[in-house]
């Protein structure tokens, strides 16, 4: 082996007896090194520790409520650190657990939420709120947010598709839907979320569906409906929305102007070949006919053909009308005096004037002289009067008829004609040349009176020679009525349709002074209109001359000057209200808690979720709190979320109550369909 291997092993071998236990190098043993102390044991978690921990454990994360245990719990692991009740360590420990449980809260929501409901959307709202809190960065952790985020965005754009897919061009109130998307529209969420492909969807499936709603609403007009001149209007007040404005195409609008102007064409054919001169409605269906003539529709849409056939029309229908009246007069019925004064009543109204044709009036002239007078040249007489010799019960608006056998001087009649008791009346010239005399009371008679009317031989006939003799009749009026009320109207007060051309209907219990009536309604705001009286003067039609403007509250009023027939006022101003709408009313749609939730942390968002647009200055109005505290308001989502945030903490174990009132109102002028209560209890 050569020399220098071997100092190599030599080598070798003195280290490895150098480290070998036990021994020194010498062969002596090394002693063994002593045992390490044991750990000390940990300390005993604390019992504030065990009970946080125990309250997060029983925390259920697919509950919704359970938000408020969740926030509750970080509030008491913020209060138990500052009390020095758990070590800094102890509420890290309780802070990772919280963190995992609304973590897992956040996606449970966020899972929970149907794109398929509508009334979802408050579930996007409700986490936004959850997500502008202080515990909400500190304790979500970075994925769940990110999942969040990721399933708002896929949900919130199946939710608006699923809305616009729900519209259904063949129903009514379709537009309304359209209007209600548009509020989301308007809101946070849909510019945060709604993708460039949804948007686009939206838009090319609102503009089909609107064409196709209008076609459909033109289309469902029926001609030989007398109600549906209201549609006409409706049509007229959609056209005016912006939504028209934006989807309506050309074509569409053509469509629906040349399907109007015939219909409503066809409507007046139809409601004019429907008035029958036998119907005991005939005057009034007719009044109502030419109170559509003042309307702006009639204006746009009649031809000038129609509007020359519905006047030659009536006129004819008038005239059957009075010559019925006429043929049936039958002297020999115990009402023939009766109808007689009806007939010369009604020869004083402007439909009489307007429409009776001259040769209707000479027809009737001739057939009551004929029925009624003879020759000149004796002593003239009086036929009969009305009311009749002795008549009882007779109206206190009654006018006095006197007719005459000859024709009469009619200067003669002022000094022959004496009425006691004194009353003012309005003499109509003679009438039917002038052997017909009508004395209209300019103020009711007096109740429970006899009147004693004298038509002296001052009375001269249009021969020159006096009356035969003093002709004296007497009759009794009534006792006047109790004051009269308005029974129903239509709208009923406080609706809120979709019409905005439906006529206004008052209803009273008993016969009215119609003139005092009109000058006793005011209207706020005003619109034009005519009164049609029917049911004999018991019912006032006021049929506007233009659509009424939508979502707005028109107030009408009949003040006390309306007076009965028998001159008794109303004893008290009457009001009531209506509106015509294009949109539908706020409600709401939820709340933060939920209502009656009970175990409320002070740091729990207390939110109240409409479902449109409000006028926020009309809500803080009708805000009320139980008991009271000081509060700030945000509003988020196009003013379709309320945040309420009070400035002190609430008080513990104390039931809260926040009403938002009727007065409330949505952007728009609607009011809140009820009051709105949310009850919830603080905890311990």
């Amino acid at each position: 082996m050569p020399r220098k291997y071997l100092l190599l092993l030599t080598t070798v071998l003195l280290i490895t007896f150098t480290i070998i236990p036990g021994s020194k190098g010498t062969g002596e043993p090394i002693p063994e090194p002593a045992p390490k102390p044991s750990p000390s044991p940990s300390p005993e978690p604390s019992s504030t520790y065990t009970s946080l921990s125990d309250q997060i454990t029983g925390l259920n994360p697919a509950s919704p409520s359970s938000l408020a245990g969740i926030l509750g719990a970080a509030q008491d692991i913020e209060t138990a650190r500052a009390e020095g009740t758990v070590s800094g360590a102890e509420a890290g420990k309780l802070e990772n657990e919280l963190k995992s449980k609304f973590s897992s809260w956040t996606r449970e929501t966020v899972d929970g939420i149907d794109p398929a409901k509508p009334e979802s959307i408050k579930d996007f709202f409700d986490l936004q709120a959850v997500q502008r809190t202080g515990e909400y960065d500190e304790l979500v952790d970075p994925a769940t947010k990110e999942y969040k985020e990721e399933q708002m965005t896929d949900k919130f754009n199946q939710w608006v598709r699923n809305r616009v897919d729900e519209i259904d061009p063949e129903d009514e109130g379709a537009l309304k839907d359209m209007f209600d998307l548009q509020v989301i529209q308007r809101t946070a969420k849909y510019d945060e979320l709604a993708t460039t492909d949804t948007q686009e969807y939206k838009e090319e499936q609102m503009g089909r569906k609107l064409n196709e709603w209008v076609r459909n609403q033109v289309d469902d007009i029926d001609p030989t409906d007398p109600d549906n001149l209201k549609y006409f209007f409706w049509m007229q007040r959609a056209q005016a929305t912006e939504k028209y404005d934006r989807f309506a195409t050309p074509e569409t609008h053509d469509y629906k102007e040349r399907q109007m102007k015939q219909k409503f064409n066809e409507w007046v054919e139809n409601c004019v070949n429907d008035l029958d001169p036998d119907d005991p409605d005939f005057l009034e269906k007719l009044e109502m006919l030419r109170a559509i003539q003042l309307s702006d529709k009639y204006d746009k849409f009649i031809v000038e053909s129609v509007h020359q056939w519905k006047e030659r029309t009536l006129k004819q229908k008038m005239d059957e009308y009075i010559a019925d009246i006429v043929d049936n007069l039958d002297p020999s019925s115990p009402t023939f005096w009766e109808d007689l004064a009806r007939l010369i009543e009604f020869q004083l109204s402007d439909v009489y004037d307007d429409l009776c044709a001259k040769g209707t009036k000479e027809y009737k002239q001739a057939q009551l002289a004929a029925l009624l007078t003879k020759p000149l040249g004796p002593p003239p007489m009086i036929a009969g009067v009305y009311p009749t010799i002795g008549q009882t019960d007779v109206p206190l608006d009654q006018s006095i008829m006197i007719v005459f056998e000859q024709p009469m001087e009619p200067g003669s009649l002022k000094e022959a004609i004496e009425v006691l008791p004194g009353t003012t009346f309005d003499t109509i010239p003679m009438v039917e040349e002038n052997f017909i005399i009508l004395l209209k009371p300019l103020e009711p008679l007096a109740e429970n009176a006899t009147y004693n009317i004298t038509v002296s031989q001052q009375a001269v006939s249009l021969a020159g020679i006096p009356l035969l003799e003093t002709y004296e009749f007497s009759f009794e009026t009534r006792a006047a009525g109790p004051a009269p009320n308005i029974i129903a109207t239509s709208p009923a007060d406080g609706t809120i349709d979709d019409k905005a051309g439906q006529p206004v209907i008052i209803t009273f219990d008993q016969r009215m002074a119609t003139s005092s009536v009109e000058s006793a309604i005011s209207i706020s705001p005003a619109f034009d209109y005519s009164v049609v009286w029917t049911d004999g003067n018991t019912q006032a039609i006021l049929q506007s001359h233009a659509p009424l403007d939508s979502n707005t509250i028109y107030g009408i009023t009949i003040g006390t000057g309306a007076m009965s027939g028998d001159g008794i006022p109303l004893e008290k101003d009457y009001s009531f209200s209506f509106t015509p709408v294009i949109m539908n009313l706020p409600h709401v749609m939820g709340t933060l808690p939920d209502s009656g939730q009970g175990g409320v942390p002070s740091n729990h968002p207390i939110q109240i979720v409409f479902d449109r647009s409000m006028d926020t200055a009309s809500v803080e109005a009708r805000l009320n709190v139980s008991p009271d505290f000081t509060y700030d308001t945000r509003w988020y989502e196009a003013d379709m979320v309320l945040q309420i945030e009070p400035l002190a903490p609430l008080l513990a174990s104390q039931q809260y109550a926040i009403t938002v009132g009727t007065g409330a109102l949505s952007s728009f002028g609607l009011p809140l369909e009820a009051d709105y209560e949310l009850v919830f209890t603080t905890r311990e």
